[in-house]
């Protein structure tokens, strides 16, 4: 039992989300997309092509694809600097945690995206 309130570690909100509104939240914020629909496969896809294509492009699953997720954290540590985003995840995963995991990752672009939109 927890005998203090100081005992209990802090939570981020970002930590409070499921996997697929973590998904739609990258889509939206990291990703650019405005029109997205979620099919009942679960399934993320923006509702514009592409400029090459007519085919509207599909959001992989960043938490479960080493590489797409691999892509997604060097597009936003160009965008936001590599400091910036270390920041994000030594608040997501800790700051001696080597390893994080890939859901906490996520969490982290999302964050150092959400920072970069609001200035912090």
């Amino acid at each position: 039992m927890v005998s203090s309130r100081s005992d209990v570690l802090p939570v981020h909100p970002i930590s409070l989300l499921s996997d697929q509104q973590l998904q739609l939240a990258i889509a939206r914020e990291v990703m650019g997309w405005k029109h997205i629909l979620c099919d009942k496969d679960g399934r993320i896809t923006n509702t514009r092509p592409a400029m090459v294509t007519t085919v509207p492009p599909i959001a992989p699953n960043w938490i479960t694809n080493e590489s797409s997720l691999g892509h997604l954290e060097s597009s936003i540590v160009r965008k936001v600097g590599p400091v910036a985003y270390r920041a994000a995840m030594d608040l997501i995963a800790g700051d001696f945690n080597q390893s994080p995991t890939m859901r906490q990752r996520c969490e982290a672009v999302l964050l150092a995206a959400r920072r970069h939109r609001d200035g912090i």
